[in-house]
């Protein structure tokens, strides 16, 4: 038997053929880089898939509960949710009016509502931070005054019963607060529950009006700021409200902010009288 030697060119089509027909040696690998970018892709669409639902359920789904005085039967009273119980579920719907403290003091006792000394508002208890506002008394040894020379001191049982429109207080007083509201709005956030803030505390005119002072640092002696009692509202739908909230002044609802910029001034102007 003989043998013909190939020439070269056709020696080199069988190599390309043989090329051709063995898979290249970089396929497997490829096949893993899309199986581990498919993987990346899910991944990340879960995260992002938990990141939307946590948020959805910060804005909505975690909302505190209410004890709504009601004029209805004793059996529709009863079926009410527990001031105590934690949240309420979301289909429980609620206006803005209902979760208010009314406008006087007597009838913010009535609904349950509490004296915040930190916000300077009466608020529902779902909206009343106790552990925060009684780390915000001991921070000092706190006045507050009927006057805006600090000559006539209340005593704290008096502050407390909240027959009153406006009490004067220092610059620390009022810096102080701004402090820790912030530290309210984030505990609210770090709890995933922002109905417990109520609509004075996430107001952010407040928020811009508190860093104003803070960045000005001005009045470190002065002691005649004037706090004035609000009634802001609480609960789901409040944030954003406008007005955030209302005051009594001379008897009569307020609801113009300017009105308590010039406060100040019109006592001050006494003091020269």
């Amino acid at each position: 038997m003989s043998y013909t030697l190939l020439k070269e060119e056709e020696e080199a089509g069988i190599t390309a053929t043989q090329d051709i027909r063995c898979p290249p040696t970089y396929t497997r690998e490829a096949s893993r880089t899309r199986a581990l970018s498919k993987i990346v892709a899910l991944t990340l669409l879960v995260v992002a898939a938990s990141f939307l639902g946590g948020l959805f359920a910060l804005l909505g789904y975690r909302v505190p509960t209410f004890a709504i005085p009601s004029s209805s039967s004793s059996s529709s009273s009863s079926s009410s949710p527990s001031p105590t119980t934690p949240f309420l579920s979301k289909s429980t719907p609620h206006s803005i009016t209902e979760l208010q403290c009314g406008t006087s003091p007597a009838e913010a006792r009535s609904l349950g509502c509490v004296l915040d000394l930190l916000a300077m508002s009466w608020v529902r208890p779902a909206c009343y931070d106790k552990e925060l506002t009684e780390e915000f008394l001991a921070v000092r040894n706190w006045t507050w005054t009927t006057d805006p020379w600090g000559k006539h001191n209340l005593s704290m049982s008096e502050v407390l019963d909240g027959d009153w429109e406006y009490v004067y207080v220092d610059h620390w007083y009022h810096v102080t607060h701004c402090a820790f509201l912030w530290r309210r709005m984030a505990r609210a956030v770090h709890a995933g529950n922002l109905g417990m803030l109520d609509s004075y505390t996430a107001a952010y005119d407040h928020i811009e009006h508190c860093g104003n002072r803070l960045v000005a640092n001005t009045g470190v002696e002065l002691v005649g700021v004037p706090a004035i009692l609000k009634y802001p509202s609480c609960g789901p739908g409040s944030l954003g409200q406008e007005p955030p909230a209302y005051w009594i002044y001379e008897g009569e609802v307020q609801y113009n902010t300017k009105k308590q910029e010039g406060l100040f001034a019109d006592h001050m102007k006494m003091e020269h009288e």
